[in-house]
């Protein structure tokens, strides 16, 4: 069955909001690409803050000595 096809079945059985649901192939790889990169992004962020934290925790430690 062609894409088209596919389509025109699904324009006839299914009202227009449930049509809205399905994406491309094109579009489903962009919002997942997208909350990719997201999530490296929050990975990245909390990750560099733990590691401010732990050096300014080091640093208020070292002062402590001096």
């Amino acid at each position: 069955m062609t894409t088209k096809a596919i389509q025109l079945t699904l324009k006839k059985t299914m009202p227009q909001s449930d049509l809205q649901i399905f994406d491309s192939p094109s579009q489903q790889r962009k919002k997942h690409i997208f909350r990719d990169v997201l999530e490296y992004m929050f990975v990245l962020i909390i990750t560099l803050s733990a590691i401010l934290t732990a050096l300014l925790s080091f640093s208020d430690k070292l002062r402590a000595y001096f």
